[in-house]
């Protein structure tokens, strides 16, 4: 049964100012205190033959206060890198350009990662508590690591989309981090990859949670409830497909899978070469529309996968490649090529 009385509500706590000394040395590493700790945050860079470029330690820093900006610069290899860093209230922002200065398309592995002298009680990837052992993840949504100890956490926080659409989230015995693990730029191409250091002195992972998702904007109802459409059957009146989403109080409804007429997904383009499925799903999107105009109708499409006849050979330059070249398909009883 419905529960009685008034639903109760959860609000996210307002920001709040997060005491954090910072300070930057002159190599790039940033050191963040929490509740009486202090975590120096470094990053490396990938090099031809397989060798690692860190930026050498260097003797205290320039201490940063709210709303103080500094920047740094470096070179790995054929990379320049320049660093600003900005403290914000609650967390401290950093955006790192990186420039390929060869003349060849150059690609690079950037970690930035803090050390473990102490085992934290409890270490999240992406929201999720993980064993003390060696984990990765790629989650562009929550693409953060945070790690927590009795009197402070810390959290690393991808921001900008290359990097979250790249990130490689990873906790290590000693050391735990975020990294862009695919990116790759023609010589004298430019990119700038932004990411954050969140600090909760006395706090937990929810005051990191409550903060990021402050400053990212995203405390907004979602319009819905959502629903893929694979319970709707064609060739229905309109008043039925009205009724059947009014039952069930939904707004937004997905259509299904593009089909060829053996079976077969028409995934990505392939859905131009499967007429009688567009055909199909006009009917019941139309006398729904008409019927019920207050739901949204969307469209299943995969952006990366392609079934188009032909297409392996139409489109090999977008074809997503694995280590050995060989072109990547989905995990399927058949061929759904991958780009």
């Amino acid at each position: 049964p419905a529960p009685p009385g008034p639903v109760p509500t959860f609000v996210a706590q307002e920001p709040k100012p997060v005491e954090m000394p910072v300070a930057l040395d002159e190599g790039g590493a940033i050191t963040v205190g929490a509740g009486g700790r202090s975590f120096e945050v470094a990053t490396r860079m990938s090099l031809p033959g397989g060798e690692w470029w860190q930026p050498p330690a260097a003797e205290g820093g320039a201490e940063l206060a709210a709303g103080d900006d500094a920047t740094r610069e470096w070179a790995a290899g054929a990379w320049r890198v320049e660093r600003m860093v900005s403290v914000r209230d609650d967390h401290v922002a950093v955006a790192d350009t990186l420039t390929n200065t060869s003349d060849a398309l150059a690609g690079a592995i950037v970690e930035h990662f803090a050390p473990i002298a102490e085992q934290p009680s409890e270490v999240r990837i992406a929201g999720q508590p993980m064993t003390p052992t060696s984990v990765k993840a790629r989650n562009a949504y929550h693409p953060s690591v945070y790690a927590h100890w009795p009197d402070c956490g810390l959290a690393l926080l991808a921001e900008d989309d290359t990097m979250r659409a790249h990130n490689l989230t990873f906790r290590e015995p000693d050391r735990f981090g975020i990294s862009d693990d695919h990116l790759g730029l023609q010589g004298g191409d430019s990119v700038t990859l932004e990411w954050s250091i969140y600090p909760t002195p006395g706090g937990d992972y929810w005051d990191f949670v409550n903060a990021t998702r402050s400053n990212w904007g995203v405390n907004f109802t979602i319009p819905g409830p959502f629903v893929f459409g694979s319970g709707v059957n064609s060739g229905w009146d309109p008043e039925q497909y009205a009724e059947w989403m009014h039952e069930r109080d939904l707004k937004i409804i997905c259509g299904g899978i593009p089909q060829y007429p053996d079976g077969r997904y028409a995934h990505g383009t392939g859905m131009l070469f499967a007429p009688e499925w567009v055909a199909r799903e006009r009917d019941w999107i139309t006398k729904m529309r008409e019927a019920a105009p207050e739901t949204v109708p969307v469209c299943y499409f995969h952006a990366q996968c392609c079934t188009e006849p032909g297409g392996e050979e139409k489109y090999a330059d977008s074809a997503l490649l694995d280590a050995e070249g060989h072109h990547v398909g989905y995990p399927y009883r058949y061929r759904l090529p991958l780009y």
